[in-house]
């Protein structure tokens, strides 16, 4: 049996190694995109609740209330909403935010919680959320799905073309007249 070469056993490890993580994308797409949308439209809800006091009281005094007033207020709410900080101060809210949203207009205000790995905001200026939507979330682990299957495809294509075992090819003898 001839001998594969060393480039063919690397690629047969990296498309092993890519359809693997295939695999792990996939199952993470219908086992962990699933809590991270429940967490998710727990922070919307959260937002919307912290908001709507915000905009009540605005209402009432003609301003925002004051870091003091909004701790205390959310003292007795869910998590989502005990974690949560006012961003009252145009120097308080992150450029990558004031780019994506625009600037802080004087009445203006975000609401920010830690997720657990990154930031989430609302933008009253706007009405949004950085939360991701469900059809986004699907989308992009799926799309990563499929992209990995598709390299992996590629690849083991590539492999095959590139690395071919070619059969022996005999000759008969002189003398097999």
């Amino acid at each position: 049996m001839p001998r594969i070469p060393a480039m063919a056993n690397f690629t047969l490890l990296v498309v092993t190694g890519i359809m693997v993580l295939l695999a792990l994308l996939f199952l993470g797409t219908f086992t962990l995109v699933p809590h991270t949308i429940e967490n998710g439209r727990a922070i919307d809800k959260a937002f919307l609740e912290a908001s709507d006091f915000i905009e009540k009281l605005s209402a009432e005094s003609g301003q925002i209330p004051s870091s003091a007033a909004f701790d205390a207020w959310k003292a007795g709410r869910s998590s989502w909403v005990k974690n949560m900080d006012l961003l009252s101060e145009p120097n308080m809210i992150p450029s990558e935010v004031v780019s994506r949203f625009g600037p802080m207009p004087s009445n203006g205000y975000a609401l920010s919680v830690w997720r657990g790995e990154w930031m989430e905001y609302f933008i009253s200026w706007r009405k949004v959320s950085t939360v991701d939507s469900v059809a986004g979330l699907y989308a992009s682990s799926l799309g990563l799905s499929l992209a990995s299957a598709l390299l992996a495809i590629v690849l083991w294509c590539i492999r095959r073309n590139l690395f071919q075992v070619n059969p022996l090819v005999t000759y008969p003898a002189k003398n097999d007249a």
